[in-house]
């Protein structure tokens, strides 16, 4: 398929969200079968978002090949890059949990010392690691940690390997619903 083809089928199957652009293509070939995935994805974290809904705002979503991962989170320019030409098993939870990134920078959720609390606690994270610590290693995060409870929440696996506690995924399903969180 010509890659203006992709970008006329990705196009047709995913829509924007509130200032959202998804799904364009560089110069990549992009399957049905991937464009389908990641529109329903993208509907999921869309549809999940609840009362943290102006989160979503800003992101695009586009298709790159990229050297040995299969997706990423681009703080600079507020890109979601999915690698077209990966596996699509698992590639919903790879496409929440790099919208998870988006989120968790546009709501602040790194900023909510109940809610940083909170997290930390279900997840087991020493509580003065930084959000964004990755000198323990990219599963040792909190911002990762973040993003995958997020996916498990979301379509209900993650893909990185972190392993998940209910009451994290819990945490994480109220506090996208505008559930006050506290610690006490």
């Amino acid at each position: 398929m010509q890659s203006w083809m992709a970008l006329l089928i990705a196009g047709m199957l995913i829509g924007p969200v509130a200032g959202s652009t998804v799904a364009h293509a560089d110069t990549t070939t992009v399957s049905t079968e991937t464009a389908t995935i990641v529109s329903q994805a993208f509907d999921d974290w869309n549809g999940h978002l609840g009362a943290r809904q102006r989160c979503s705002s800003g992101v695009a979503v586009v298709f790159q090949e990229l050297s040995g991962r299969r997706g990423e989170y681009r703080t600079g320019s507020g890109e979601v890059v999915i690698d077209p030409t990966d596996s699509t098993e698992g590639l919903d939870a790879i496409v929440a949990h790099e919208l998870a990134h988006h989120t968790f920078l546009a709501c602040g959720a790194f900023a909510d010392a109940e809610f940083t609390a909170a997290f930390y606690a279900a997840q087991g994270i020493p509580a003065g690691r930084d959000w964004f610590d990755y000198s323990a290693g990219w599963s040792q995060a909190p911002a990762e940690h973040f993003a995958e409870t997020m996916a498990k929440a979301i379509v209900g696996a993650g893909e990185g390997g972190i392993s998940i506690s209910t009451e994290a995924t819990n945490l994480v399903s109220r506090w996208l619903a505008g559930a006050p969180i506290t610690t006490t």
